[in-house]
């Protein structure tokens, strides 16, 4: 198993990952937004993190996202209208 400490360190050609837990991490929308690349991503825990409505608005295009946690989060019920 990788560990990387930000999204941003992730290899700019890396194959496709289904599931990506980024719960307490300090993230930024940004780089919540670079994970809409991963299109076979099925699993993303975004609880506890500082992530927003941009942030989620961005992975919208995600087919095969069936599980998101975003407990504790700054997203409001107004992103998914």
């Amino acid at each position: 198993m990788v560990v990387y400490k930000a999204l941003s360190q992730l290899p700019k050609t890396m194959p496709p990952f289904t599931s990506v837990n980024l719960r307490g991490k300090k993230i930024t929308e940004e780089e919540v937004a670079q994970l809409k690349k991963q299109f076979r991503l099925t699993t993303l825990d975004l609880g506890e993190t500082l992530t927003g409505d941009a942030g989620v608005a961005s992975l919208k295009d995600l087919a095969a996202l069936q599980t998101l946690f975003l407990d504790r989060t700054q997203i409001t019920d107004k992103v998914f209208e």
